[in-house]
């Protein structure tokens, strides 16, 4: 694959078009780089820039057009052109490619880790999804975290002959989780241990999912459809999540919702919701005694999990795709936006993508994101934004 070659001031800026594919949609153009897992989206003053570059238009050349093209004064047409390509370099669209940015996410981790040979007590049988696994710990005092954590993930009639095993095993620093006599992860205390497991579990369950993106948000059903809220991480969108469940809808996931390659479902994975600090005292009038639960440490803060209803759900269409805003003393509104404007969303959410990412998914990936409408969700109040989501469905 030809290389960029790295620019140290955005004079030096040069793009070479064969490492790009175009995809036009609606007013905005996608872009697509050989090597990373990133579709991105440029408005038309985005878009006139890139052709002038490609073009090999100096920079003042670019400001003159950009000038009589859009009637801008030239400072304006500076800060433009210089925000867009710092944009564009941050994102890995031009310049050297970062190595995060060219990972092969065809699968979350790569499980090829030295066997063991493991003799554990049995804790219980779980189905997340399709995914049907035993939990095994060599631990006494730990058996009773696992059952309360995934109570609601319990089967005493497992389909799989030979489920997945998953042996939580003490060791001096703390507990290792293996499965299926591979090692996945060394974790510390109790609490590491608790606020891994269920995106542990999450994780490998989605692994034997034939999904063609999996998107970082939530999902929530009634019926025989769902909405999808797609969000960066801290975006509110568990705490939201967590009124629409009381509000009536079903619950299906939280940060990993796999799509189904072949039917473009969700597909769901409900492991607990992790509720933050900041959370708790806005959450207890739905949950009452949330406060009083116990908390685990998770990085730097500590967590309390709310255990979702028992549900059995097939993979659903989506029918909505709703982007989570809240804003202190905004008023609560439900906005549509563009297939362009969503996808730009969706990326900045950092969603995983098979690969390798080529031009044939991308059209076939933007195709699938413009059937779906799509709203901006502002709100203030959790009781407006469940006002405004609920509806959708129901």
């Amino acid at each position: 694959m030809a290389e960029l070659q790295p620019f140290n001031n955005i004079h030096d800026t040069k793009i070479n078009s064969h490492c790009y594919s175009r995809i036009p949609f609606g007013a905005d153009m996608v872009l697509l780089r050989q090597g990373i897992n990133r579709l991105f989206v440029l408005n038309d003053t985005a878009t006139f820039i890139w052709d002038e570059f490609l073009a090999g238009r100096s920079v003042h050349q670019i400001k003159d057009q950009l000038v009589e093209q859009y009637g801008i004064d030239r400072n304006t047409a500076t800060a433009d052109i210089e925000t867009i390509v710092l944009q564009w370099k941050q994102d890995g669209l031009i310049g050297l490619m970062p190595d995060e940015k060219c990972k092969d996410y065809s699968g979350f981790y790569n499980q090829r880790f030295m066997a063991s040979a493991l003799q554990s007590d049995h804790i219980g049988d779980y189905r997340l999804g399709c995914f049907e696994f035993r939990i095994c710990s060599d631990d006494v005092e730990l058996k009773t975290h696992p059952e309360a954590l995934l109570m609601h993930l319990r089967t005493d009639d497992a389909g799989a002959a030979d489920p997945t095993k998953l042996d939580i095993v003490k060791n001096k620093a703390g507990y290792s989780l293996y499965q299926d006599g591979f090692k996945l992860a060394d974790v510390g205390g109790i609490d590491h241990l608790i606020c891994t497991l269920p995106y542990e579990l999450a994780q490998i369950a989605a692994t034997r999912l034939d999904w063609s993106v999996v998107l970082h948000g939530a999902a929530v059903s009634h019926g025989e459809a769902c909405i999808v809220l797609p969000a960066p991480g801290g975006s509110g969108k568990t705490t939201l999540t967590a009124a629409l469940v009381h509000g009536g809808l079903n619950y299906l996931s939280d940060d990993i919702v796999p799509v189904d390659k072949a039917t473009s479902r969700a597909m769901p994975l409900p492991i607990p919701l992790a509720i933050k600090p900041g959370s708790w005292p806005v959450l207890e009038p739905y949950y009452p005694g949330l406060c009083d639960q116990s908390s685990y440490q998770r990085g730097d803060i500590q967590i309390r999990y709310l255990i979702p209803p028992r549900t059995e759900s097939n993979p659903l269409p989506i029918r909505y795709l709703v982007f989570p805003s809240f804003r202190c003393g905004a008023r609560a509104q439900l906005d549509p936006i563009t297939g362009s404007q969503a996808l730009r969303r969706l990326m900045d959410a950092e969603p995983l993508i098979r690969t390798p990412l080529n031009a044939e998914y991308a059209g076939n990936f933007i195709a699938w994101l413009e059937a779906i409408p799509a709203f901006e969700c502002t709100y203030d109040s959790l009781d407006d934004a469940v006002k405004l989501i609920r509806p959708l469905l129901v």
